[in-house]
């Protein structure tokens, strides 16, 4: 089967039906600038799920409906088994496809259309025949590799993204640390980054799961944190929760034992409890027996053209807290665990512009506002609301199923955020 699709810049437009039929071939019709790019990335995407695409372009002129016909009549000239796809494309070469339409459809021809929000299909032709097509899924990779980007791992490029365990047994250790960091999200901060800073002095002789220091040596740390020198106020809880197999802290000597690798890499950063239970949480979620979210990810760090450089080289680069997928509607999620800036506003409507366009949710999931006072925050929200960003806030203070459950409704929520 042919497929005719209108290459439209909302990628998930040119892309839907592609992913729903699985055609042999694509023939993208449309404008030069960005068309062939786009399609070798949608043809790579149907390569790598096993089906393989030829495809071929028709550069038209958006703007001459003759020009449109003329290219859509050759094509159906030649090509025997043909389909045409309106889900995007440009609103003269849609009102050319119809023109086209009485002439040939004794051949056969089907016109779909998709709603990309909802995975349904309309019988466009009217002849009854409605296709019966799963909702194609995207994974978080492929959503941005379809955009032009690519995710960039921490085993191609240091403090990039991180591959976390998926086990229940990871899933308890988040839920243990988000219960010790939800009870006091300030002192939490302040411990977190004191550890941090701890680690620089640790006996670099012993295992890398153990960090043990002379108290004599850290002092000037824990005096530089306003007095917060009770490290057992913290450490004492995660090693009780069982995230740190031992524990010792007198007036000597501080000495601890993470679990385990994944335990340390997640206690390197304060905002990274935050971000974890709201990548457990979305992962796991199962609304009336179905999975919400197909695909999850944190810390996804992003590069813009998909090219990797050297370490040093200028790149155009984020990172996104946690990025979901629902079907082909993409999730970017900023959290937050203190104060809130605007530029953490604009980086993730930058973001999700870029990557998700039109169809992409906007989210900020934050705990307390930190130092902001009631006048910031009102102004904060107010920027939110004109970026079409939906705000989650007091998440410290929601049960897991409560969290789990605001976070099942973000669909609702974000589409009518404005």
């Amino acid at each position: 089967m042919t497929l005719i699709e209108f290459y439209d810049r909302t990628v998930a437009h040119t892309a839907m039906g592609p992913l729903a039929l699985r055609p042999d071939k694509i023939i993208l019709v449309g404008e030069k600038y960005g068309m062939r790019e786009q399609g070798e990335r949608l043809c790579a995407l149907l390569a790598s799920r096993g089906c393989p695409a030829e495809a071929e372009y028709r550069v038209i002129t958006r703007s001459e409906v003759r020009s449109v016909l003329v290219a859509l009549a050759d094509i159906l000239d030649r090509e025997p088994d043909c389909q045409i796809d309106l889900t995007g494309g440009e609103d003269l070469a849609l009102f050319a496809a119809g023109q086209i339409f009485e002439r040939y459809r004794k051949k056969g021809l089907q016109y779909h259309w998709f709603n990309v929000r909802t995975g349904q299909v309309k019988d466009c032709d009217l002849d009854g025949e409605k296709a019966i097509v799963p909702q194609p899924t995207l994974t978080v990779e492929e959503q941005i590799a379809l955009c032009g980007g690519r995710v960039i791992f921490d085993d191609e490029k240091p403090d990039t993204s991180h591959r976390w365990p998926t086990d229940e047994d990871f899933g308890r250790d988040v839920e243990a640390m988000w219960a010790v960091c939800a009870n006091d999200c300030d002192l939490w901060n302040r411990q977190i980054q004191i550890l941090g800073e701890i680690n620089r002095y640790r006996d670099k002789t012993l295992p890398a799961l153990v960090t043990e220091v002379d108290i004599a040596r850290i002092w000037p740390i824990l005096t530089a944190h306003n007095g917060d020198v009770d490290l057992s106020a913290v450490y004492g809880d995660l090693a009780e929760r069982g995230l740190f197999s031992e524990f010792l802290l007198d007036s000597k000597k501080l000495r601890l034992r993470y679990k385990s690798e994944a335990v340390r890499q997640a206690l390197s950063k304060a905002g990274t409890a935050l971000e974890l239970m709201t990548w457990h949480l979305a992962r796991t979620l199962v609304y009336k027996g179905e999975r919400v979210y197909d695909d999850a990810g944190t810390g996804v760090y992003i590069d813009w053209d998909g090219e990797l450089r050297g370490r040093y080289a200028p790149e155009t680069d984020n990172e996104i807290d946690v990025v979901l997928m629902k079907g082909m509607i993409p999730y970017f999620i900023s959290c937050k665990n203190g104060t809130i800036d605007t530029e953490e506003l604009y980086k993730v409507h930058t973001v999700a512009e870029r990557f998700g366009g039109p169809y992409a949710r906007k989210v900020l999931i934050c705990t307390t506002w930190g130092s902001l006072n009631q006048r910031k925050q009102a102004t904060l929200k107010d920027r939110a609301r004109e970026m079409g960003i939906y705000i989650l806030e007091g998440v410290h203070r929601m049960s897991a199923a409560e969290f789990r459950d605001e976070l099942r409704k973000l669909d609702d929520k974000t589409i009518h955020v404005r």
